[in-house]
């Protein structure tokens, strides 16, 4: 690594032209993550701004850099911190920073870092809200939003919109006292006192009255006020008595967000918003989800060209899709065609029932995260909407005829038409086959569900790509669910065999709580070393095989083929039978963990001594010996703490891994408050253990939703996949670091671990801990290992409920019961081995991190004995 250093910081004497430079850059960036922090730094000395000056235009200067950009994290940092070098205009810049933004969170870092250098403060408001937008998405936290508010970086305008975007879902985790930075807010204050989540009844219904009070006597809110307050005593009288709190919330959070988005723009440009009606429509959507990027794009649409307000439909089941293909316009696809596909689709009989067009809304939705169109997107894409009104022209056109033909008139002709019995048996059977394909139940319309799909799971380029696959001559007979088995078949091996793959899709990764999470963790794959990459690749390939063709739980459990440890702990068969019957059986209810108390618990003095000593010393997210004053702070050494810090000073240690050990330290003494200390170490390079900071920042603060919860044993495969992603504190998150959860296919295709996990009302995983049976090689028997638990409730009821679950799992087996991490108990005094599986990394808890082979656990503790008889 400290040779991959070197070669970045003297890159500029290296004479290489621009395919040898990127090799040898992606060959350093392996090498670890300060090489290719190194790269970041020294991208003025790489050579790339030179190819992009040298380019002949700004189009292919912008084509280039969309490219390097792509390279990885390091590229997207370097030109962060150069772009003002890159002889960009004003919106090829702002096209710029929104690929960076999706390079992930450290470029994020590096583009607020560097904000100034961009030059967007004359952006339109609509332009730059997209970026928002898309930041938030990536990672953008507190420090990083406080940064791009104070001084002179952002006009206060943009400071609001800003603020807006970060208060919306998915919800945007902030101190309570946001709102009251910098005096951008003062003017909009009692509109974002009541969207900040984290506040009691009597405080929201004291900001509640504040806000009504402010929207009705505000000269430019004022209009919109009266409209609100009218339309939320009739939602509120609509809604059932036990749904009335929460949707009261959720409209009172969205009207603060609009009134927010409306405070800002023209007087001209609200009155024609307000005039039309529309807010009335995108207020009656179900999903509340939804009316913010509504909103979001009518703003746009006011600051674009006012002329599109004219003609707006006023029922609500048209304005709905209304709304969405009007903001086509904004995008660049011509009036003609958004007219005829508004007209031959939207408005179809078949859509008229908005809640069954689901896919319809879903797909144009996405259209609208698509901004600034290339002259070839819109094109491309003007040719796709057209495909589809011809397709349902048609379609409408034959069904018309075969109907005609069997009440004995063919539409457009004269006199009468009588089919003999073969005839009128093949019309019926093709009308029959005909409406299923048309059925919006199955399709909403030929292919729309697919292009969808590929539009949410792939890449932009590949969208657009894609498409113009579908336009060629050569491919134009292809269905995109034909473009999209090719597709998925090459991101992962072995799907060949397999029959039907769209079919296998639709009922298993498309019926996943988070449907792109495999596509997540596959993009976090490659990113690893070539070795690993493709050691977890082959792993993660069985298991999507295994899901598609709906045989994972078998081939999850099939020892016979390559797993040493299953082999061993199943040969008695009692054992074997045992681990696989879970409860709930099949059929029978789920149990149920019941909380005796909802309220959500606050805890004045959350430990963060622990939390930092499970991270670092435990868990060794930071290598402990690097860190010597930090290291003896945390075991409970009783030192002069900053006269050591000083004596590392004096021997030359490097100044950020002093000022970080003193960070932390203050932070545990309580001698800082946790916002002070995540901005104080916001630039510093900290590996691994940045993903631990979301964790901080919730501790000591927890959230109860509802009284009750699921308690079950689970071997589903989405669980599995989500068993990092959904609870707080786990380095097993399909968006992790590589480095880390690569050992997820471990909990994904061995057969020895099986998760307790307690799921909310949406099946959404809140706390788990997993069960691993491994081999006592002393007492020649299985033993189940209990792991850490993860709980986003932190109530004794849930960790009562799984503690009570591994124990009854231990008793049904006749195995002991032993962990390192929970309870305690007696020293066990035989083995706890894990003796190899398929899946080429293993994680455990107990062992500290990560595994590549068999394994043993030291220092465990008995939680369950069996009776010797």
């Amino acid at each position: 690594e400290k040779s991959a250093i070197s070669l970045a910081e003297n890159f500029n004497k290296l004479n290489l032209d621009r395919e040898q430079r990127l090799s040898l850059c992606k060959e350093i960036t392996e090498k670890g993550h300060d090489a290719a922090n190194a790269l970041a730094k020294n991208f003025d000395k790489l050579g790339f701004i030179d190819d992009i000056l040298q380019c002949e235009d700004g189009t292919s200067r912008l084509t280039l850099c969309m490219g390097i950009a792509n390279q990885g994290p390091w590229t997207a940092e370097g030109l962060a911190m150069n772009i003002d070098k890159l002889g960009l205009d004003r919106e090829q810049r702002l096209l710029l920073c929104k690929e960076i933004t999706r390079q992930g969170q450290s470029a994020v870092y590096a583009l607020v870092n560097n904000f100034q250098k961009t030059k967007l403060d004359g952006c339109p408001l609509r332009s730059i809200s997209s970026l928002f937008v898309d930041l938030k998405l990536q990672g953008l936290d507190f420090y990083s939003y406080d940064r791009l508010t104070k001084g002179e970086t952002l006009p206060k305008a943009m400071c609001r919109q800003l603020i807006l975007e970060m208060l919306v879902p998915p919800h945007f985790e902030n101190p309570r006292n946001m709102c009251r930075l910098g005096p951008f807010a003062t003017p909009i204050k009692p509109l974002l006192d009541l969207m900040v989540r984290d506040q009691s009844n009597a405080e929201f219904e004291q900001k509640k009255d504040k806000f009504l009070e402010f929207v009705q006597s505000d000269t430019k809110l004022s209009s919109f006020g009266t409209f609100f307050k009218s339309a939320v005593t009739k939602a509120i009288k609509k809604a059932k008595p036990a749904e009335k709190p929460i949707v009261e919330f959720q409209l009172m959070h969205w009207g603060a967000y609009t009134a927010g988005v409306l405070y800002d723009m023209t007087d001209d440009q609200r009155n024609k918003v307000l005039d039309s009606k529309l807010l009335e429509q995108i207020l009656e959507y179900r999903n509340p989800h939804l009316r913010y990027p509504l909103v979001r794009h009518l703003r746009n649409l006011a600051e674009g060209n006012l002329d599109i307000f004219k003609d707006v439909p006023k029922a609500a089941t048209k304005a709905r899709s209304r709304i969405l293909v009007k903001c086509l316009s904004f995008m660049g696809i011509s009036k003609e065609v958004i007219d005829d596909f508004y007209n031959n689709v939207c408005v179809d009989d078949v859509f008229k029932d908005t809640s069954r067009a689901k896919d319809l809304y879903d797909f144009l939705l996405g259209l609208l995260s698509y901004d600034q169109l290339s002259n070839r997107e819109k094109k491309l894409l003007s040719e796709c909407l057209n495909a589809m009104i011809e397709d349902r022209k048609s379609a409408r056109d034959t069904l018309n005829e075969i109907e005609g033909k069997l009440k004995g008139r063919i539409p457009g002709r004269r006199g009468r038409y009588k089919p003999g019995p073969p005839e009128a048996t093949a019309l019926r059977s093709r009308l029959k086959m005909l409406k299923e394909k048309q059925s919006t139940k199955t399709k909403v319309l030929p292919d729309l569900r697919w292009l969808e799909i590929i539009r949410g799971n792939f890449t932009r380029r590949e969208f657009f790509e894609i498409l113009e696959r579908k336009q060629s001559t050569a491919e134009s007979d292809k269905s995109y669910m034909d473009f999209f088995t090719e597709k998925f078949s090459t991101l992962f091996s072995g799907l060949e065999k397999i029959d039907n793959l769209p079919k296998q899709y639709e009922k298993t990764f498309d019926k996943f709580r988070n449907k792109s999470a495999i596509f997540t963790y596959l993009g976090k794959v490659k990113q690893l070393p070539r070795q690993e990459q493709e050691d977890v690749f082959k792993a993660l390939s069985a298991y999507v095989a295994a899901v598609l063709r709906e045989e994972f739980v078998n081939t999850r459990y099939n020892f016979t083929e390559g797993c040493t440890h299953l082999k061993k702990v199943f040969t008695d068969e009692g054992i074997r039978s045992a681990w696989l019957d879970k409860r709930p059986r099949r059929g029978e209810e789920p149990q149920k963990v019941v909380l005796s108390n909802t309220a959500s618990s606050d805890i004045s003095k959350p430990d963060y001594q622990e939390f930092f000593y499970r991270k670092i010393i435990t868990d060794k997210h930071l290598v402990p010996d690097k860190y010597p004053t930090l290291r003896d702070y945390l075991k409970g050494e009783e030192k002069d703490f900053e006269h050591e810090l000083i004596q590392e000073e004096t021997h030359g240690v490097d100044h950020e891994k002093i000022e970080l050990q003193r960070q932390v330290i203050r932070l545990c003494q309580k001698a800082q408050a946790v916002e002070d200390f995540l901005a104080s170490i916001q630039k510093m390079d900290l590996g691994v253990l940045r993903d631990d900071l979301e964790e901080l920042k919730h501790l000591g603060r927890v959230k109860i939703t509802q009284a009750e919860y699921t308690i079950l044993e689970s071997d589903d495969p989405c669980d599995l996949l989500l068993i990092g992603t959904e609870v707080r504190g786990s380095c097993q998150a399909v968006n992790g670091t590589p480095s880390l959860n690569k050992c997820l296919v471990g909990y994904l295709i061995n057969g020895e671990i099986l998760p307790i996990v307690v799921k909310d009302a949406k099946g959404k995983i809140v706390a788990r801990s997993v069960m691993r049976l491994l081999w006592d090689e002393k007492n020649q028997k299985p033993v189940i290992l209990q792991e850490r638990l993860y709980d986003n409730t932190e109530r004794p009821e849930v960790t009562k409920a799984i503690n009570d679950m591994a124990i009854a799992k231990a008793k049904k087996m006749g195995v002991p019961l032993v962990s390192k991490e929970i309870g305690s108990g007696p020293r066990y005094e035989g083995t706890v081995e894990f003796l190899g599986g398929p899946a080429p990394f293993v994680y455990s808890d107990a062992t500290r991190g990560e595994n590549s082979g068999p394994f043993k656990v030291e220092g465990c503790h008995l939680l369950y004995a069996p009776d010797r008889k």
